[in-house]
């Protein structure tokens, strides 16, 4: 097949979805597939509507000769007008990955209404889908007029390895330290770093230290309300808030750390849990999205309501007094991961959906 792949910027970003995209190129590749990518610039999302203007834009794409085109879901705004025009020129599958909706993410009212019609429109253009979680399907489904073809294939476990042993978990975990929790996500609203920090905060005693990495460039006002607390509450010895980390360096704090921790106020999939699990921590997330697609509360980790954060401080207090449980959880989380599926898995379930969708258009 040629495959064509829109997105925005380059498959090098550091995030879960061009984690998830790029991975799926290299398989495609792999399996003799020629796959053409269709890239874009950065822009705000407003001005990302102008793409649909861009007679050189639509142009590539027309005169590539793909037999199906993938587009990210994050490239909705250039793509709105676009796709009937690519229809008309090329009778061939258009198809999203859903990532992450942008309606799902916290928004004013007004602003998560307009996103969700605009995203409704997008998504009633597609002939499939590709997901990333079962609670991504059924965000996409709330805004679809009727069922079509999908595929749910999950992010894969092995794009990285800790080979860490159950010996090592129950060794790393029996420090009669602080309790050395991790945090990895930006530093955004959505990820809930605010809220974690407010809970911790609660414990008088001295018995946790956080590190948290990930950009502080998007979001500077919410940066400085976080750097503010920490000061504020006297909290700076035990939280290091540090920046983004290269990933092949990312595996070292997996190792020195015991706990991880992320309280998003939305989360498609959460592939930080699975690295983390992957490294034998326990997890502890919020119910608001596909959190609970991996983690088995009380097994490998807890899932907490955002209504009810404060259940943190329990959940920390009961792992730093029982480092047997602690260790206990960390093993699971080891052997959830294990069984997890792997990027190959996850590229050839792919790649199987959109062979069947040019099958089905070629004989229609």
């Amino acid at each position: 097949m040629h495959i064509g792949l829109v997105i925005y910027g380059d498959l090098e970003v550091i995030s879960g979805g061009y984690l998830y995209d790029k991975q799926l190129v290299s398989f495609w590749r792999s399996q003799g597939h020629k796959v053409s990518i269709f890239s874009l610039p950065w822009r705000s999302y407003w001005r990302h509507f102008e793409d649909n203007f861009s007679r050189q834009w639509v142009q590539q794409i027309i005169s590539a000769k793909l037999d199906i085109l993938v587009q990210d879901e994050l490239n909705h705004p250039s793509l709105i007008g676009l796709n009937p025009v690519i229809k008309q020129h090329r009778n061939i599958p258009i198809v999203s990955i859903i990532h992450l909706l942008r309606c799902s993410e916290p928004h004013p009212a007004y602003k998560k209404l307009f996103y969700k019609q605009i995203e409704s429109l997008y998504l009633n253009q597609m002939d499939g889908f590709i997901f990333n979680s079962y609670d991504t399907m059924r965000q996409v489904n709330l805004l679809t007029r009727e069922n079509k073809p999908s595929v749910m294939a999950y992010p894969g476990r092995d794009h990285w390895s800790i080979p860490v042993t159950d010996e090592e978990i129950v060794t790393r975990s029996s420090t009669e330290d602080p309790i050395r929790i991790l945090y990895v996500g930006n530093y955004i609203k959505r990820k809930g770093l605010r809220i974690l920090l407010s809970e911790l905060a609660q414990l008088s005693e001295p018995i946790w230290q956080l590190t948290a990495i990930g950009r502080r460039d998007l979001e500077p006002e919410y940066v400085n309300e976080i750097e503010a607390f920490v000061r504020n509450r006297g909290i700076s010895e035990q939280v290091n808030l540090m920046g983004p980390i290269e990933p092949e360096k990312m595996s070292a704090h997996y190792q020195a750390h015991q706990l991880f921790i992320m309280l998003s106020l939305y989360e498609p999939f959460g592939i930080v849990y699975l690295e983390a699990m992957g490294a034998g921590l326990p997890v502890v997330a919020s119910t608001a999205g596909a959190g609970q697609e991996l983690i088995r509360h009380g097994q490998n980790g807890y899932l907490i309501s955002l209504s009810n954060t404060h259940e943190i401080v329990g959940f920390v207090r009961q792992y730093h007094q029982d480092r047997r449980l602690l260790a206990q959880m960390g093993i699971q989380a080891k052997k959830h991961y294990d069984a997890h599926p792997s990027w190959a898995e996850t590229g050839k379930k792919v790649t199987d959906f959109l062979a069947s969708l040019v099958r089905s258009q070629n004989h229609s």
